[in-house]
This record gives C-alpha cells, sequence and structure tokens, in this order.
C-alpha cells in the first residue's frame, strides 16, 4: 500500500491520494492551521450564530494583519459578506485552498 501527501511551502494540500490494489482514491482532508496563514480563496469552516452547525466561508478579499489580529472578508453561500476578526494564532479549519 502505497500513502502519498503532496506538500507545498505554505502548508499540506488539500487532497491526500491513497492508491490500494491498482485504484486510486482521492478524499478530501481538512487542516487546522494559524488563522494568519490564511489566503484570499481559502474555504474555511466557521460557525455563524443563526446556524446550528459550522458552515464552509471563503475568503473573498484582501486581509488584514495588524500586530494582534487578523480581518478577512468572507462568503457564505446565500448570504452577504461579512468581515471576521480573529486573535493572531488561533486555528481555523481550511476545507480548501485557493
Amino acid at each position: 500500500m502505497a500513502h502519498a501527501i503532496a506538500l507545498c511551502a505554505r502548508r499540506p494540500v488539500s487532497v491526500v491520494t491513497v492508491i490500494v490494489e491498482q485504484r486510486a482514491y482521492t478524499h478530501p482532508v481538512a487542516l487546522d492551521i494559524a488563522v494568519q496563514r490564511l489566503l484570499i480563496g481559502d474555504v474555511i469552516l466557521i460557525a455563524l450564530p443563526d446556524q446550528s452547525s459550522k458552515v464552509e466561508a471563503t475568503v473573498v478579499h484582501d486581509i488584514t494583519r495588524t500586530d494582534d489580529t487578523i480581518l478577512a472578508t468572507l462568503r457564505v453561500a446565500g448570504q452577504d459578506e461579512f468581515v471576521k476578526e480573529w486573535p493572531l494564532g488561533e486555528l481555523v479549519t481550511v476545507i480548501r485552498g485557493p
């Protein structure tokens, strides 16, 4: 059985391919990363006050980085864009990269 994980300089990519008995399986992988590593196009899981479970949100505009916080404009399907603020070092779950 062979395992292959593609890596890039920023972080592991979000797909792992495993080859077993001459067949390839591709499975999505969620990664917890420090919020300061977010990029435009990343899709993250976030909790919203009006949702009972976490939803997918896409980083859609430039990310503002200060000495203490990260501000990112996010888009959730069926809702207006909004700005989310995190303290440095907080982890976010990325399910797809740009």
